[in-house]
């Protein structure tokens, strides 16, 4: 056991194996200790928090500025994961990636810094992962291969037609299809001039080529020494233990390949400084450039996804800080906000832009609209400013004041997952300080922060005031910008991209080139034996905890308006103070013209106002009483499998299993329950259809956003596609979220505002006959308060008894899935957008649900996306992704691609995959890390509100979360021969049917997909 205490700071500056504690913090706002330490031989640099929690997570950050757009740290990102000194494997990242429990593993590439973070459960499981990622950043193999395949590489075909390929090109290709990420990206390049951000650290496709091996050599050398790298480590491991492991496996090699010695590469270290120690080399290109003079610019960006022009007002604003958090929320937070209300009412543009930039060291405001039609840019700027001096002079109302106040207040106490363990928000909080010089812990305490402005505005009443003139009426500097969408600009991109393999071309010996290729092909095409890959540590079976935890909800009643019984779900989980409570009817005793209206009906019931209030006035009300407020849908069926029919006939009695819903969810802190609820029964019994102005506006937002979507979400548009003529429950899919959908909203005209307010409204009033249910997620305290207001609430919300469902049928629901007769052809469908970019769906029949031929297929199709898709459609064929998993519960194998050059041939790819591996049976260990890590995926960690709707929904269609118990007990019996069977059953069903949809760029004449053309409205 460990002597040395790590949180304990009468340790500063004494060492642990040469690890010198520098700093301990406590870290009050996330119930935690930040440890600070420095390897006094190679210079790095360690910061542990920590935290009662057994989901540790590691990330190894490296400085990586760049003042390029050759996307050098993007390729780097990838290609330390394609083998190195201890694991020499083809790519030991997806090797681990398909073997481990982990509950997150990813590389992120950032404009100032890269990061190669993992998260576990298991310890073991943790420390095998830290061991894979450390070695590959450290002591990468690097080889001319791995270079020209995740970077760039002349391509030929059998015609000797060249191309540029590279799984890095071909992703950031995909990047610059659409309009706003390019707008976005122009913008931070014109605020921060020949810095860094004016650089695309992904890297512009266009530029790529420029980059050499031996550039990309240097790179690593640079940057990825020891004395610049920052470790981030949080939970519950214990320091020591951590230390220990690092020393064992890194610092002993770390010494010896940079020459940690006097007079070495890495010497000298200034063990002594307490804050991070940066060479200077890397200090000068951390420096941002500033625009000295207000100006004027204008770029352009693809038409893809636009609706006009975005326009922006921009202004300098310091080091980010809660008070510019603060500043945000009260001007623009919501719809009702001051400068959001005058940009919306102006009618100059579809969508607001109002944000601080705090991504880098320095941020800046911007506001401004998206969508903006050409000669009104000059309106906007003026509508900015002048609307900035009239809240300067009037003041910010209280109202505003206060809805601000309780966002941010909400915001910092809810904990979420939005795209992995709440501790990657800590980790980026860290590393902003950490890379910039500052300390780790400078931007740790948010809510201490928040409080001190709080306190500013308690004792100033002109603090508001204060603030507007420092940071908008002040600054001598405005930047005004523009970004215009170009139909020349795909075009004018495909010209240049053509001119530079032209000019590649040249120096070209293609006998050679050849050669060159054929050799990295078969390299990409060797499939690693069992041998090879077992240097990566992995953990068996034996070694796994059968069961697993399962949340749960719990089925009680309230009494309703009617006086009948109505159903309430209560999820009880650690939520912080605060409940989130849904209220929801069904819709589905409407007729099915009405179905391809509900996602916009579900977007406006909280946006037209109520009780006689305008929108905007009870906007900015339910935000000073609750968190958020919104509409939402849920569909689905009860599966026609005997455990779920059998769940579902438990509850026959109360009419609410399998069936379609729309309602409210909102979120509010249980000290405001009672308010709360009345507000929500207030906006239910309420609800107005009778602002035609807003409903125009709202339409073009919802036509901006849709158009914005497409190239982005090409990858679920595809699979909706391909899967619509499956089932009713895929056919409302596609009627509601798809291509069809997209139909749909091309047909709301402003000129229809009020035609379709009476549409909505007997679509609402008639859902609200049919009675409905409420669930309720809280922590054991806001339970004991929320329980007893429950039935008042129901009372004054007017709930009823629920009345029987209707259950849609094909035939009622095919005239509204656009081209329907294509989706049950047997060829592909062609969904023909301009982009640089395309995707593929394939979907093939599977077994039923919980069923243990579902379970094996599960394996076979998790270990085929690891393995042969992976090789061949991404490493070998460019794609920036492919993967292949079972809906059971739709009895379907579900392929698909992201970001594909060649979206046709990776069907083909995909399904002579399964034919070939009929007779190529998978081994025996390679089932059983694929066992391993599919059990991964059943224990990840769910945030509080999340585990109580995951259980509330799979309740409503007869599938428990205690279901998930089967299919892990399932999953743990697979055998190699049941893979084997598997295989051969799926490869069958897929030749006697297989549905296809391609996402391809239309643009692009030297493609000749056969198909049926799906049309695009928007």
């Amino acid at each position: 056991m460990c002597s040395f205490n790590f949180t304990d700071s009468a340790n500063i500056g004494k060492a642990y194996k040469d690890f010198v504690l520098l700093a301990v913090d406590e870290i009050k706002d996330f119930k935690a200790k930040g440890v600070y330490l420095r390897h006094k031989v190679t210079g790095l640099e360690v910061y542990h928090i920590v935290k009662e929690d057994k989901e540790n997570l590691f990330a190894y950050a490296f400085r990586t500025v760049d003042k390029t757009s050759r996307g050098v740290a993007h390729i780097m990102e990838h290609s330390v994961l394609c083998g190195s000194e201890k694991y020499p494997l083809k790519e030991p990242f997806i090797t681990l990636a398909s073997t481990s429990l982990n509950t997150f593993l990813n590389a992120l590439t950032y404009p100032d810094k890269t990061v190669y973070p993992g998260a576990s459960v298991v310890r073991s499981d943790y420390f095998n992962m830290m061991d894979v990622y450390g070695d590959a950043v450290f002591f990468p193999k690097l080889d001319h291969a791995t270079f020209i395949q995740e970077g760039h590489r002349l391509e030929m075909d059998e015609n000797e037609k060249l191309s540029i390929q590279g799984v890095v090109y071909n992703e950031m290709k995909g990047n610059y299809s659409s309009f706003q990420p390019i707008a976005f990206s122009d913008l931070i390049s014109a605020m921060f001039p020949d810095s860094y951000p004016a650089f695309d650290s992904g890297g512009d496709p266009l530029h790529i080529p420029e980059l050499t091996y031996e550039d990309f050599l240097a790179f690593h050398q640079k940057f990825y020494s020891p004395d610049n790298c920052l470790l981030f480590l949080y939970g519950d491991i214990p320091t020591d233990q951590q230390l220990d492991f690092i020393d064992e496996r890194f610092i002993g090699r770390l010494i010896k390949k940079y020459d940690c010695r006097e007079g070495g590469a890495i010497c000298n270290i200034d063990v002594d400084s307490k804050l991070p120690v940066i060479k200077n080399e890397i200090k000068e290109l951390q420096t941002l450039n500033f625009v000295k003079e207000s100006c004027s610019l204008k770029t352009y960006a693809p038409e893809t996804g636009s609706t006009g022009s975005f326009v922006s007002l921009n202004w300098y604003a310091g080091k980010a800080d809660m008070e510019k958090y603060f500043l945000c929320e009260a001007l623009c937070g919501n719809d009702s906000s001051p400068l959001a209300r005058a940009l919306k009412d102006a009618k100059l543009g579809d969508d607001v832009q109002f944000q601080s930039f705090g991504q880098f060291r320095e941020e800046f405001f911007s506001a401004g609209l998206w969508g903006v039609k050409k000669g009104c840019e000059e309106k906007v700027f003026k509508l900015v400013e002048k609307t900035l001096k009239e809240i300067y002079e009037k003041g910010l109302s209280q109202e505003d004041i206060d809805s601000a106040v309780m966002g941010i207040d909400f915001a910092l106490r809810e904990v979420n997952r939005y795209w992995g363990p709440f501790s990657i928000q800590l980790m980026e909080k860290a590393l902003k300080g950490w890379c910039n010089g500052d300390s780790c812990a400078s931007q740790l305490s948010p809510i201490t922060s928040f409080e001190k402005v709080k306190e500013a505005l308690r004792s100033d009443p002109d603090y508001t005031k204060k603030l507007i003139k420092k940071y908008f009426l002040d600054p001598t500097v405005q930047v005004r910008f523009v970004s215009e969408p170009s139909e020349k600009y795909f075009e004018e991109r495909e010209k240049a991209e053509a001119a530079l393999i032209e000019e590649l071309g040249k120096s070209v010996d293609k006998a050679q080139l050849k050669k060159d290729l054929d050799e990295l092909h078969a390299y990409q095409q060797h499939v690693e034996t069992p041998a090879e890959t077992a240097c990566i540590p992995t953990t068996k079976i034996g070694e796994l905890d059968r069961r697993i935890d399962i949340p749960e909800t719990s089925l009680e009643f309230v009494t309703g308006s009617d006086g009948a019984d109505v159903p309430l779900f209560v999820s009880q989980e650690d939520t912080n103070g605060i409940f989130y409570i849904d209220v929801l009817f069904p819709f589905d005793r409407l007729e099915a013209q009405y179905v391809q209206h509900i996602p916009f009906l579900a977007d406006v019931i909280t946006n037209l106002g109520w009780n006689g209030k305008g929108w905007d006035k009870c906007t900015a009300q339910s935000s000073c009483v609750m968190g958020d407020i919104w509409g939402r849908t849920l569909c689905g069926t009860v599966n026609n499998v005997p455990q779920c029919q059998s769940e579902a006939e438990k509850y026959k009695q109360y009419n609410f299993c399998g069936r379609n819903w729309i309602g409210l969810i909102c979120k509010a802190l249980t000290e405001r329950a009672e308010e709360a609820l009345d507000m929500l029964a207030e906006i239910i019994t309420k609800m107005d259809f009778d602002d035609e102005k807003h409903l125009e506006t709202l339409i073009s937002e919802l036509k901006a956003e849709k158009k914005n979507s497409i190239v982005s979400n090409g990858r679920d548009y595809t699979q909706k596609r391909a899967r619509a003529a499956w089932s009713e429950s895929l056919a409302m899919n596609e009627i509601m979220w798809g291509v069809s959908q997209l139909n749909t909203v091309a047909g709301y005209k402003k000129k229809d505002a009020k035609k379709l307010l009476k549409t909505f409204s007997y679509m609402y009033h008639e859902c609200l006959k049919a009675g409905g249910i409420i669930h309720v997620t809280a922590d054991a305290d806001s339970l004991k308060k929320l329980r007893p207001l429950l039935n008042d609430f129901a009372r004054k919300a007017e709930i009823t008894k629920l009345l029987p469902g209707h259950t849609y049928t094909q035939e009622e629901l095919s005239p509204y899935i656009s081209q329907f007769e294509e989706c049950r052809s047997e060829d592909a469908q062609l969904i023909s957008v301009p982009s640089q970019t395309g995707y593929a769906a394939a979907i093939t029949p599977a077994s039923p649900y919980l069923t243990k031929e579902a379970a094996a297929e599960m394996i076979f199709t998790t270990w085929l996306s690891n393995h042969t898709l992976w090789d061949k459609i991404r490493t070998t064929g460019g794609a920036y992704g492919a993967n292949c998993w079972v809906d059971s519960l739709e009895r379907q194998v579900v392929m698909t691609t992201y970001r594909d050059p060649s979206p046709d041939k990776s069907i083909d790819v995909y399904l002579q995959s399964l034919k070939d591996l009929c007779s190529t049976p998978i081994p025996k260990d390679e089932v059983e890390k694929t066992i391993v890590s599919t059990y991964g995926n059943a224990i990840v960690p769910a945030s509080p509100k999340d585990r109580g709707a995951r259980s509330f929904e799979s309740m409503l269609y007869g599938n428990p979360m205690k279901f998930r118990q089967i299919r892990v007990d399932n999953i743990l019996e697979v055998t190699e021969d049941d893979v084997e069977k598997a295989c051969d059953r799926l490869f069958e069903a897929s030749v006697k049917q297989c549905s296809k949809a391609i996402f391809c760029n239309k643009s692009d004449k030297t493609k000749k997909i056969a198909g049926n053309n799906i049309k695009i409205p928007l």
